[in-house]
């Protein structure tokens, strides 16, 4: 798997099953996809057990929040709904073995809802800051420290977006109580943590992002990140290593990347491109999603152009053979892994004509 051929999981995930939702059937697609009815779409996932992985996002009415838990020892998908007038905004994160906390929107007002990992079930937990008049503070990214604090992070200012922004940073409880408002600096566009103390954190700069570490709360000095390239997302395997998913523009290429950064300092090593994930800006080859199961291999999802989506395993900064998941609909949008032999990817149907989800193994 990854790495290695993706048939090698064909079998394994062709006995997925749905439990949870009465006359919902899943059906494998022959390329280690289950077919998840009753959920439009899957925006996020996370893994926190080796056997389990939680996903959210919303169900075929579009305006409820739902979700779904993989578990990857008994083969099973099973599905929780509806968070009514609730929609995901931004990555999951799991403080705990039997919780999970996510990011998500009701109306207008962001808040923090709470995931049970052995049911699925949501329920807001605590409402976060509204902006100030005539602003706007959307928030995208959320990681915790262990099981002490957590952190969601976006940008606030100009509704309309840069210039007139800067970074926002939320301290949060694991409850999800705020407990400190940071704001200076650019928008923030990355965010992980690595152990309990620390945290690695990517923000808008001109020509490139900065890297930097946050260590008991507290942002480091960092260090500028590869030039003409822009952070989309960083993920860690504990403190062993993290790295970073990024893409460069030239004239109308877009090339995906993805390369190391030190967890400690945020100093990052050398890029990786991702070829067979890059085209032109007009295409819709991109990748869109990282996670790590090792401290030197990491799995890339994304498109690889004409909406057929791919998975690419990096391993010691080496990018391995394109696998393609033709049968797939939905666009991979995130990626988690419980294991090195179990790492799912979930997606959602930009063109919302699609009326049920899909988890696959890649």
């Amino acid at each position: 798997m990854l790495g290695k051929k993706c048939t090698a999981v064909v079998a394994a995930a062709a006995c997925l099953c749905l439990v949870g939702m009465a006359a919902a059937q899943a059906t494998a697609t022959g390329e280690g996809t289950t077919i998840v009815p009753g959920l439009a779409d899957l925006q996020f996932v996370a893994c926190p057990t080796s056997s389990t992985c939680v996903a959210d996002g919303v169900d075929t009415s579009d305006a409820n929040a739902a979700s779904a838990v993989i578990n990857t020892a008994r083969g099973t998908v099973r599905t929780w709904g509806n968070l009514k007038n609730t929609a995901p905004t931004g990555p999951i994160t799991c403080p705990y073995k039997k919780t999970c906390l996510a990011l998500v929107e009701t109306n207008t007002t962001q808040e923090i809802a709470r995931i049970s990992v052995s049911s699925g079930a949501l329920k807001i937990i605590s409402k976060l800051p509204a902006p100030p008049k005539n602003e706007a503070n959307p928030l995208y990214e959320l990681a915790c420290a262990g099981t002490r604090t957590c952190y969601a992070a976006g940008w606030q200012g100009n509704p309309r977006g840069a210039p007139g922004t800067t970074g926002l940073l939320i301290r949060l409880s694991v409850t999800g109580k705020v407990e400190k408002v940071t704001t200076g600096g650019g928008d923030y566009d990355g965010f992980t943590c690595e152990s309990s103390t620390t945290c690695l954190a990517s923000r808008a700069a001109s020509g490139r992002d900065m890297i930097f570490p946050i260590v008991n709360g507290k942002p480091g000095k960092g260090y500028d990140g590869p030039r003409g390239s822009y952070v989309g997302q960083l993920a860690c395997y504990g403190t062993k290593g993290c790295y970073a998913l990024g893409v460069k523009s030239r004239g109308d290429t877009i090339t995906s990347e993805v390369w190391p950064v030190n967890p400690r300092t945020g100093r990052s090593g050398k890029v990786t491109s991702l070829r067979s994930l890059s085209g032109p800006a007009t295409s819709s080859a991109a990748a869109t999603a990282v996670a790590c199961y090792s401290s030197t291999q990491c799995v890339v999802v994304g498109s690889s152009g004409a909406g057929v989506q791919a998975s690419v395993t990096v391993t010691k900064g080496k990018a391995g053979k394109l696998v393609t998941y033709p049968a797939v609909t939905e666009a991979f949008a995130a990626v988690a892994c419980a294991s090195k032999m179990a790492c799912y990817a979930v997606g959602a149907d930009s063109t919302e004509t699609v009326t049920r989800s899909e988890v696959t193994r890649v």
